[in-house]
């Protein structure tokens, strides 16, 4: 039987931090020649297998004769004519014994039941003999995970690395910095890291994401070999859909048809899952070309003070008073948790979900053989290309970030800069050669059914365990060929429908466009009731607990409590943004 958990309380995670600030549209996909690095294996434990030269390798170094090393330290310094800076050798293992670290992370929901350690994951079994580095996990909640990282932070009681500090923290990364909570990474990068220097080479907006406006680092990412996939979005039942004649939705008229009929005549008593807690489901409201924050022709707006918004509220009372919106958004506890017992049994036809783990758990676990499910595309209200969405990425924001408390962050450094080489491409994404990879015929590593039929777990719980993938609480190189080789045509379908979904013109960076720490205090003293106060009457539209006539007393409310000040510091932000990328 595959890992589940009982319908009635199934919990998935969902993949989908779905930007209404995603970064830029994708970029071609990059070949990455082999590395230049030398990484010096004294009396290793045990030789990691040496992938070939063409597969999972960090971009090549950059030769003195052709270019001059840069450094983040001081990005102006040239090298003289005829000097040869010497090639950084990091030495593994990096203690004679073993050495512990404490690390605080939580796992995803999924996950949560079957990992109790680090060891249990294959990879951290593996780098503990590569390095001999050893984690003493502080393992929390997901549930609760917000709430205890405020506890640790308030008491000032810190392990060496924190997992998720960057996204977690309630200021900028400058004020994280500036109040000793954590430490500014880059003067450890050039002397530690060679091979993520060499992504940064690779990928320069990479690095330039990452740098802060004090021109600090605050934590180490999980990076996408290439532009990542849209792995998430809009999904149905494509047997319904096809047994009813019907095309797949492309206007809010469609998707509206969709589910009456999916209503009607395939009993679906509630045929519309919304993941938002708060019923704003992000690739439902783009189709407006609105979402939080968002701007137009250089200019930032908020959604909530744009017509449109209303728009949308009086679309969605509408179809809960049609009975085709599912009620479970009321409870949910998280934008990234859904339960889909609602799908499994039939009363649920359209939602919002990932390819690897949502489509792959739900067809696992369905007792119908003939369930079929597709990714539609964001709906717009004349079907157009949606402005505002979700769009490929350099990296993920999932980052580990070294506190104050480390009295050795050179050690760690390095430790994350092994995962970033070329064996540690091969062991984050492929595992072990002989027992989750083998090489065809080609030379290229293809996974066991360790992974890919494991008796016990789901494919997508599998990857996590005895590869890292995007729920596996570790920085590494994303390299996404692995999830796609063993999807169905159904989902390849989706991934390219879901590409294709929106062409991110109105989008924010999600990445590089930082608040100075003045800025996030004020922002966030202003709106944090701001928010608070939004969700609570957003919810009420919707189910009709408030009448939308009066929606232009909210509005005047929100600007009462200083919203338009939150515009203008958003404003400032982009605008330096734009100014450090000319």
């Amino acid at each position: 039987m595959k890992q589940t958990v009982k319908l009635l309380s199934l919990l998935l995670i969902l993949s989908l931090l779905l930007a209404l600030t995603a970064c830029g549209g994708k970029a071609p996909a990059s070949s990455i020649p082999g590395d230049g690095t030398e990484v010096s294996m004294a009396e290793p434990a045990e030789e990691t297998a040496e992938a070939p030269a063409e597969e999972a390798a960090v971009p090549d170094a950059v030769e003195a004769s052709d270019a001059e090393e840069t450094s983040l330290e001081d990005e102006t310094a040239e090298a003289p004519e005829d000097s040869e800076e010497p090639e950084i050798v990091i030495e593994y293992p990096l203690f004679d014994t073993p050495q512990t670290y404490t690390i605080w992370f939580s796992n995803s929901p999924d996950l949560s039941d079957i990992i109790n350690s680090m060891d249990e994951y294959l990879v951290f079994r593996e780098l503990e003999k590569v390095t001999n580095v050893i984690w003493d996990p502080t393992m929390v909640s997901f549930f609760s995970s917000g709430e205890q990282f405020s506890l640790m932070v308030a008491a000032q009681d810190y392990t060496d690395v924190v997992c998720r500090a960057v996204d977690s923290y309630s200021g900028s990364v400058d004020q994280a910095i500036e109040e000793e909570f954590l430490i500014d990474l880059v003067p450890y990068i050039d002397d530690n890291m060679p091979n993520l220097t060499r992504w940064f080479q690779q990928y320069p907006e990479l690095k330039n994401a990452l740098l802060t406006t004090e021109g600090a680092i605050g934590g180490f990412p999980k990076i996408y070999k290439e532009y990542s996939d849209v792995t998430s979005g809009g999904c149905l039942r494509l047997d319904w859909l096809q047994d009813l004649g019907l095309e797949e939705p492309k206007t809010y008229d469609d998707l509206h048809n969709v589910l009456v009929k999916f209503k009607e005549e395939k009993g679906a008593s509630e045929p519309l899952i919304i993941s938002s807690p708060i019923g704003v489901q992000n690739e439902l409201i783009n189709g407006y070309n609105i979402g939080g924050s968002f701007q137009i022709d250089g200019t930032v707006h908020f959604g909530m003070l744009e017509p449109e918004y209303r728009e949308y509220l009086e679309m969605m009372n509408q179809w809960w008073n049609e009975g085709l919106i599912n009620d479970l958004f009321l409870t949910q506890q998280s934008e990234n948790l859904m339960d889909v017992s609602d799908v499994l049994n039939g009363q649920s036809g359209v939602w919002y979900g990932t390819a690897a783990q949502t489509m792959t758990n739900i067809l696992s676990m369905s007792s119908d053989p003939a369930m079929r499910i597709t990714g539609i595309t964001n709906v717009t209200r004349d079907g157009s290309v949606a402005h505002l969405g979700e769009t490929g990425q350099i990296y993920d924001s999932n980052m580990w970030s070294i506190t104050t408390e480390c009295t050795d962050p050179d050690v760690i450094c390095k430790y994350i800069d092994y995962i970033y080489s070329d064996d540690g491409v091969l062991l984050a994404n492929y595992g072990v050669e002989g027992e989750t990879f083998v090489y065809d015929e080609n030379g290229n590593p293809v996974l066991t059914e360790l992974v890919t039929n494991n008796p016990d777990y789901t494919y997508s719980l599998a990857l996590n365990i005895y590869t890292c993938d995007r729920q596996t609480p570790i920085p590494f190189v994303i390299d996404e060929t692995k999830a796609r080789d063993n999807y169905s045509e159904d989902q390849r379908n989706s991934i390219e429908v879901w590409n294709n979904a929106t062409d991110g013109l109105y989008n924010l960076p999600r990445f590089g466009m930082n608040m100075t720490t003045e800025e996030t205090t004020e922002y966030n003293a202003i709106y944090t009731d701001i928010d608070t106060y939004a969700e609570e009457n957003i919810v009420k539209f919707i189910v009709g607990d408030k009448s939308l006539n009066e929606y232009d007393e909210f509005i005047s409310t929100l600007r009462q409590m200083g919203i338009e000040r939150c515009v203008e510091m958003t404003q400032t932000a982009y605008d330096r943004y734009l100014e450090e990328q000319r």
